[in-house]
């Protein structure tokens, strides 16, 4: 019998409260799992669920974020098998908080340029997608994105070198 997790003794609110930081991330990998923002946040609130049942096997010390990622993946995927449709990526991108703007020029710029890469990612191929948002986006690094996808680390290297090379090609024009 295992020791109960940090979590296992928290109110709903106060689980709420320890996970806020985290949705927005959530949502952004649900978004590039999905490419569809109203099941993404389906699927965030799913994940949420199943991660607050499961609580107790919240291991101490350990970031919240690769957890609650890899009950989202699998929460995606029994979304698949469930439906047994194939998915298709609309071309908007998940909604995003804006920074504080130090000029009108420069906030244009950095928009025209997240919106550039947030269009060539949704055109890379879903295991590249998701790799570059969850090591390049959400600052996971190849051991905790290789847990939440479930393969091995060097196959997470050699599609993050695939993907950033195809995203270079993919950017090259809207950066000159």
């Amino acid at each position: 019998m295992t020791a109960p997790g940090p979590w296992s003794g928290l109110s709903a609110e106060a689980f709420a409260a320890a996970t806020r930081e985290e949705q927005r991330r959530l949502l952004r990998l649900a978004h590039a799992l999905t490419g569809d923002a109203a099941l993404a946040e389906d699927l965030v609130q799913d994940a949420l669920v199943r991660a607050w049942l499961a609580r107790d096997r919240f291991r101490e010390g350990a970031r919240p974020y690769p957890w609650l990622a890899r009950i989202l993946r699998n929460a995606f995927l029994d979304h698949v098998r469930s439906a047994r449709v194939r998915r298709e990526r609309p071309s908007e991108a998940p909604p995003e908080r804006a920074a504080p703007e130090p000029s009108p020029l420069d906030a244009a710029e950095a928009r025209q340029r997240a919106a550039a890469v947030r269009a060539a990612v949704a055109r890379l191929p879903p295991d590249m997608a998701l790799v570059v948002t969850l090591v390049d986006l959400d600052g996971l690094d190849y051991a905790e994105a290789a847990e939440v996808l479930d393969i091995p680390v060097g196959t997470v290297r050699s599609r993050l070198s695939r993907a950033r090379r195809r995203l270079r090609e993919l950017l090259r024009p809207a950066m000159t």
